[in-house]
């Protein structure tokens, strides 16, 4: 599955990036594919939908790509590739595409100063010279020296900012020659939008990585949260588990940072999950003479007893290390059916029978010795 990134045409600025092979383009834009042209088998139009079959047998459709702007603004396809990249520019009638290898996607923004800083530091820099990131300290900002771009012959470069460089200051060095520059001006770049693999489809795990200390969440295709939210991890990284509900639906993924600000939305396809549902407590039968009903689960659960109308009936009995307990059937529920409530999940009804238990034996009560004020009881040990 390729990740496409949807870059707004004017600004030059990342609108949404999509793991999914359905990719609503919704306004003018640059759609920019990691995919190598080599993996392509064919194209087609189909609508106003654009159709690309891949030699693996996927196939990726961009949906809306062929709707013309009011201004007559066209989106662009771009494919990337290991730092290389192929715009597919195609013809009036839509028919047909052809790829041109160009060395940035700058020159298809239809604005000046387009640029996207927030993704790319490019400069006009010394020719030949290697560009590094640095932070605010000084330090090496991600990406080791093997991977740092050369200046173009026109003294331009591209420089990718890693996820976990969100929120945080970063500036740009050149080295020519062995040496090396002063820091450019600062670029401070807002919260990126998170990296996110595959879904388990036997755990419903989803590992993504962002910015250090941000809050994963995920949300349904309406934006509604779904699951549990999960802090990011001192490297950025943390695993958020799909509900069951969610199972073959595309999902949200949206990272807030500390400072409240959420990043822009990663849309997710989930494959057909086959986690299984907790395993339901065992729930014996009423002893009648006693009232006790024996209950297995999970160990620390709650164990209660309702009536039909959700009444608590008796005590609540909390299972110890092995899972196991005993409710105390009441007289007063003799012969009438009750639910089993264990760690919040609604059993299977239980039948009570016609309990057979005897009230306690009244205690005896002597009489008061005048001499000395005591009074004889006798009673349960």
């Amino acid at each position: 599955m390729a990740l496409a990134s949807l870059i707004d045409i004017k600004s030059g600025k990342v609108v949404e990036q999509i793991n999914a092979n359905l990719v609503s383009v919704k306004a003018p834009c640059i759609v920019k594919i990691s995919l190598s042209p080599q993996d392509m088998k064919s194209y087609y139009k189909s609508g106003n939908n654009l159709v690309i079959e891949l030699k693996s047998g996927e196939r990726i459709v961009l949906e809306g790509f062929f709707v013309v702007a009011p201004d007559g603004a066209r989106n662009e396809l771009v494919l990337e590739d290991q730092g290389h990249y192929w715009h597919a520019s195609y013809g009036e009638n839509e028919a047909s595409l052809s790829l041109e290898e160009i060395s940035d996607i700058d020159k298809l923004l239809i604005s000046e100063g387009g640029g996207n800083a927030y993704l790319w530091l490019v400069g006009a820099l010394g020719l030949g010279g290697v560009v590094a990131l640095v932070d605010s300290g000084g330090g090496s900002g991600g990406g080791s020296d093997d991977g740092q771009p050369s200046a173009s012959s026109e003294g331009q470069a591209e420089v990718q900012l890693p996820t976990t460089a969100s929120n945080q200051p970063v500036a740009a060095t050149q080295t020519v020659a062995g040496e090396e520059s002063d820091p450019s001006s600062v670029l401070t770049r807002p919260l990126l939008e998170p990296q996110v693999g595959t879904v388990d489809p036997t755990t419903g795990e989803l590992p993504v990585t962002g910015t250090p200390g941000a809050t994963v969440q995920l949300q349904d295709k309406d934006g509604k949260p779904i699951g549990t939210p999960v802090v990011l991890d001192a490297q950025g990284q943390g695993t958020v588990t799909v509900p069951p509900e969610a199972s073959g639906e595309p999902i949200k993924v949206v990272v807030t940072g500390t400072d409240g600000e959420p990043s822009l939305v990663t849309t997710v396809d989930v494959p057909v999950l086959t986690t299984q549902p907790p395993s339901p407590a065992v729930v014996g039968t009423v002893n009648p003479n006693t009232g006790e009903l024996p209950v297995t689960g999970k160990p620390g659960a709650i164990a209660q007893l309702q009536d039909k109308d959700g009444n608590t009936v008796g005590d609540p009995v909390t299972l110890d290390d092995k899972g196991q307990g005993k409710l105390i059937v009441p007289p007063s529920a003799s012969g009438k059916p009750l639910d089993v409530v264990v760690g919040g999940q609604l059993q299977s009804p239980v039948d009570v029978p016609v309990l057979t238990t005897q009230p306690p034996s009244p205690a005896v009560v002597g009489t008061v010795n005048p001499n000395t004020g005591e009074l004889p009881v006798t009673g349960k040990p």
